[in-house]
């Protein structure tokens, strides 16, 4: 099993997760998450994974949820998400 705890880049916990996922488990797929999430776009994980898009707070706790994390993992995610997307150094200090 993947930790979150781990990593210290939220789109590689990402590839990560969702291959080891797709590995183990019959007829998973990112389309299902997408769906889960209230999201129409099939390309949109892919964006995100890529760096071309960043996920908003919203996003953050959909997915969070989706993923079924743990209170903690949550957090984690959601501080490790705003680390990575943070556009200045105070901003990566803060999440840090």
């Amino acid at each position: 099993m993947i930790s979150i705890f781990d990593y210290q880049n939220y789109r590689l916990f990402l590839i990560d997760f969702l291959n080891d996922k797709k590995q183990h488990e019959k007829g998973f797929s990112q389309r299902d998450i997408l769906k889960k999430m209230g999201i129409s776009s099939s390309g949109f994980l892919a964006n995100v994974l890529s760096g071309r898009n960043n996920l908003t707070t919203t996003q953050i706790a959909l997915l969070a949820r989706v993923l079924k994390f743990k209170k903690s993992e949550t957090a984690y995610f959601e501080a490790l998400v705003l680390f990575t997307q943070a556009k200045t150094l105070d901003e990566k200090n803060l999440y840090y």
